[in-house]
């Protein structure tokens, strides 16, 4: 990245991350430092060079030892660079914190080494508080919020659509059935529990094997009404099926 270019200005970053939600401030912040290891990781290849103590291909320069110009100019952009992304971090961290939230769990591991060499330097402890640097915290408890309300909602939509569905009466006393038809034969799908059983014309229960009988029967009446000169067939025939 080149020092010329006219990246966001702080102002400008501090006033979009405004709106950010805590997970997102943590990703953010994690990938700005990933973005400064790699620009420290390239200075760190390009010292040597930048130094003198390395040479490239160049004979001319390996006999004399010189610093390579491109090198150094690379190292002072990067640090430029990391300047600027180590004024973003610090940005987040004053959204993070005007909050109300703790800094404690978006600090990177360098930021924990750091403080606790500075406490062990000034004779405190730097283990008796604890510190969480790679969880979420505040801000997992924030998403988990937003996304566990959503989905009881949709959870009570589900659940209202399939308890009505499920205790409907008419999938319970054998109105409305489910089957198959194989080989020109009705297969019925075995009947749920029926809180109000079927009985037949002299009050006594009708057993599944009866009413699929009659069912298969009636159907198959259906199918003949048209061939019977039965004033009842024909009042079937011409009103549809009647249960």
């Amino acid at each position: 990245m080149s020092a010329d270019t006219h990246p966001i200005s702080p102002a400008r970053f501090a006033e979009a991350v405004r709106d950010l939600s805590l997970a997102t401030l943590h990703l953010k912040a994690l990938e700005i430092r990933n973005s400064i290891l790699h620009l420290q990781y390239s200075n760190a290849q390009l010292k040597p060079y930048a130094e003198g103590a390395a040479t490239t291909l160049d004979a001319a320069d390996a006999s004399l030892g010189r610093p390579d110009p491109d090198c150094v100019e690379a190292i002072r952009e990067n640090d430029v660079v990391i300047a600027r992304m180590e004024e973003r971090v610090q940005i987040i961290r004053e959204e993070v914190e005007g909050r109300g939230h703790s800094w404690n769990e978006f600090r990177s591991k360098e930021e924990v080494e750091s403080e606790q060499q500075a406490g062990a330097a000034n004779g405190v402890n730097g283990t008796t508080t604890a510190t969480t640097t790679n969880g979420l915290g505040a801000a997992r408890a924030e998403e988990e919020r937003i996304a566990g309300q959503s989905a009881q909602a949709a959870n009570e939509s589900i659940t209202t659509t399939a308890t009505a569905a499920s205790q409907h009466p008419a999938w319970l006393d054998g109105t409305f059935q489910m089957g198959t038809i194989r080989n020109g034969e009705i297969q019925l799908d075995t009947t749920p529990a029926q809180p109000a059983p079927q009985t037949n014309g002299t009050g006594d229960r009708l057993s599944d094997d009866e009413l699929r009988r009659a069912m298969e029967e009636r159907m198959r009446g259906l199918g003949d009404g048209g061939d019977d000169d039965d004033d009842d067939d024909n009042d079937d025939n011409d009103g549809g099926m009647h249960l």
